[in-house]
């Protein structure tokens, strides 16, 4: 579903128009493809590692590319004009903790995506009609949380209400971990 879409955002950006004259804006080819390569071995060693029978060579060697092509990426992205990626900008303690925040609610969103529907479907034995609406739930909640969200930054500020949606992401996860009955988990 994914691949054909990012194929044709990637094939529509030729038709995009050029920057401005003067601008000395450059595309950053070598960044992008590095980008795309470290994530992506990185994220493939470790799908690798869970698969029976491809032995620990394989997403051994793919992680340590990764690695190296992530240091490579970043020594690129200080020396590049127009990086896609300013590392600098983690010099600054407020946008690194909020970034690394982010990241972590991120995982933990993504982990609650990828795993419910299994648990719904084979454990709770949940069809796949009544699985969808349990999960399109917590995207409800999640919509209705964003516009609460919005409001109370506009009133108390945005660093309160980052630290509260990350709190309350830790405690609602710690409920479901805690409220998972361990015989179901087998």
């Amino acid at each position: 579903f994914r691949a054909p879409v990012a194929l044709l955002a990637l094939a529509l950006t030729w038709i995009l128009p050029p920057p401005k004259a003067g601008t000395g804006r450059r595309f950053d080819w070598l960044g992008a493809g590095l980008l795309a390569f470290w994530m992506s071995a990185l994220l493939l060693a470790l799908a690798l590692l869970q698969m029976p029978g491809i032995g620990v060579w394989l997403p051994v060697a793919l992680g340590f590319a990764g690695l190296v092509a992530l240091v490579v990426f970043i020594l690129h992205q200080t020396r590049f004009d127009e990086p896609i990626l300013r590392p600098a900008l983690f010099r600054d303690i407020d946008f690194t903790l909020l970034n690394l925040m982010s990241l972590a609610v991120n995982f933990v969103t993504f982990a609650v995506l990828l795993l419910v529907p299994y648990h719904l479907a084979q454990v709770v034995r949940l069809s796949a009609a009544l699985g969808g609406v349990v999960l399109a739930i917590s995207s409800i909640g999640a919509i209705l949380g964003s516009a609460l969200a919005g409001r109370l930054a506009g009133q108390v500020g945005q660093r309160p209400v980052a630290l509260a949606g990350v709190v309350l992401v830790i405690a609602g996860t710690a409920v479901t971990g805690v409220s998972a009955d361990p015989a179901a988990m087998g």
